[in-house]
């Protein structure tokens, strides 16, 4: 993930429920974008070994 696409996704426009303010948490494993009303969870493409998200396959 870009940082141009993180910093697009934390504008209030980028998501389908209407909402104004949009914060961002990160785990080791993932982006976490929380909205007003929602929670929106990306993976991130890590491979621990024990937990492979190393390609968008293996993310699902």
């Amino acid at each position: 993930m870009t940082p141009n696409i993180l910093k697009s996704l934390m504008k209030p426009d980028a998501y389908p429920v209407s909402t104004r303010t949009v914060e961002m948490l990160q785990t080791h494993v993932s982006w976490i974008f929380l909205t007003e009303t929602h929670a929106f969870k990306l993976k991130k493409p890590v491979n621990f070994g024990f937990l492979d998200f190393s390609t968008v396959d293996r993310r699902r």
